[in-house]
Parts: C-alpha cells; sequence; structure tokens
C-alpha cells in the first residue's frame, strides 16, 4: 500500500478539513497552532471530544482518539485519569529511548525537555535504564544522570517537591504556568506560590522558577 494511495483515500474522505484548514491558513501561520497534530497535506478537524473519543467535523464520524490530549482534550472533555496516562506513557517512553540508545552522548549540545507530565515517574525510569538488567557495581547519582544528559523535567506543584529535590536534585526540575495555554496544567500563580513555600529553599525555588527554565532554552 503506497504512501500517494493513502494521501488520496484520506484527502477523499476529510474535504472538510480541507475547507477548514484553509480558512485558518488565513488568519494563522501555517493554519495551525500545534505543530504536533500537523501533518501533510492538512490536519483533520473534528466538532467535539469527550474521553478518548473525537467526533469528525464532516459528518459527525465517532473516532477513536489515539494521539494521546493532542485532540479530544483540546476539544473539551478531559478527566483525569485519561490525561495522566496518555502524558506520562508518551514522556516515559521517550526518556527511556533516548537514554538506552545514547542520545545525549552522541549529541552533546542538545537539551531535552519532558513537559506536563509530572515528574514522580523519573526515579523509576532511571532505576530501569541503569539498573533494571541486574546487579550494577557503578551506581551513579540520579542527578548526575540528568545533569550530564541535560534532561529537564516539569513538575506540578502538588507533587513531593521536596522529595522531588532530594531524590533528582534541582538542576534539571522546572516549573510553569502553561501561559497562555489554558488548559488543566493552567496556573499563573505557579511561581508567586513556589516562591512562598517554606518547605524548599529560595535557591532551589528560583532554581524550578527559572534558572533550569533558562538553561533548557538556552538562554543563560
Amino acid at each position: 500500500m503506497s504512501l500517494d494511495k493513502e494521501v488520496t483515500e484520506y484527502a477523499s474522505k476529510t474535504g472538510r478539513s480541507r475547507v477548514l484548514h484553509e480558512e485558518a491558513l488565513a488568519v494563522m501561520p501555517g493554519g495551525n497552532s500545534r505543530t504536533t497534530t500537523f501533518f501533510d497535506p492538512y490536519p483533520f478537524y473534528f466538532q467535539r471530544g469527550q474521553g478518548a473519543h473525537i467526533w469528525d467535523a464532516a459528518d459527525g464520524r465517532l473516532i477513536a482518539e489515539l494521539r494521546g490530549h493532542e485532540a479530544s482534550l483540546n476539544m473539551g472533555e478531559w478527566s483525569p485519569t485519561q490525561h495522566g496516562i496518555h502524558i506520562s506513557a508518551f514522556s516515559q517512553d521517550a526518556f527511556l529511548s533516548l537514554l538506552a540508545n545514547g542520545v545525549p552522548t552522541k549529541f552533546p549540545r542538545l537539551r531535552f525537555g519532558f513537559i506536563e507530565a509530572g515528574a514522580g515517574w523519573v526515579r523509576y525510569m532511571l532505576w530501569i535504564a541503569m539498573y533494571g538488567g541486574g546487579p550494577n557495581d557503578v551506581r551513579p547519582e540520579y542527578e548526575d544522570v540528568l545533569t550530564s544528559s541535560r534532561f529537564f523535567i516539569t513538575c506540578e506543584l502538588s507533587e513531593d517537591i521536596p522529595a522531588l529535590i532530594r531524590e533528582l536534585g534541582d538542576n534539571c526540575l522546572c516549573v510553569g504556568t502553561d501561559y497562555v495555554h489554558n488548559d488543566p496544567h493552567f496556573d499563573l500563580s505557579a511561581f508567586a506560590a513556589l516562591a512562598a513555600r517554606t518547605d524548599i529553599s529560595q535557591e532551589s525555588a528560583t532554581k524550578l522558577a527559572a534558572i533550569n527554565a533558562q538553561r533548557l532554552y538556552g538562554l543563560c
């Protein structure tokens, strides 16, 4: 089955999406604000979303949503279970794949961000990557692995941040507001709330709120 055949079949079934995409191109560069949902010749459009399902923009067909939170979450319905399963699974898979294939070593100037997935899973993934295969006399500190790999992970204020800092250090963790992306992670008060905490040092709070993000994006 050739790619051309697949594209032709896709276009024959998604005429309404093509029309909507052309309209979007007139007011937005690329016609889409999320590069993760764009693909040639144009992305498909939906009427609404609920749980793990979406409804086609053309005829209201029910479709299983297989792209994580990229579609149904943005279209409306959301549940903590759905969101957590989708996002953390993607991040964990990417995390292990990058470490297992030595990508940070192959590309020493590349930095990696694991965003909107929490940070509680990181310690377990590091254990799997380094010790899951059996005994190992060489046991590097988790913080050293994250720092040398240039891995940065966003954490949520509702997580046990003092424990995360004890286990992972404060050089790889970030906290963000998700401005201006209004979804369940949107929290404009995050920085003020972090600065007001008494269970972590002000130095750590500054790293999580500013310095580490600057390092991730190469701004310092």
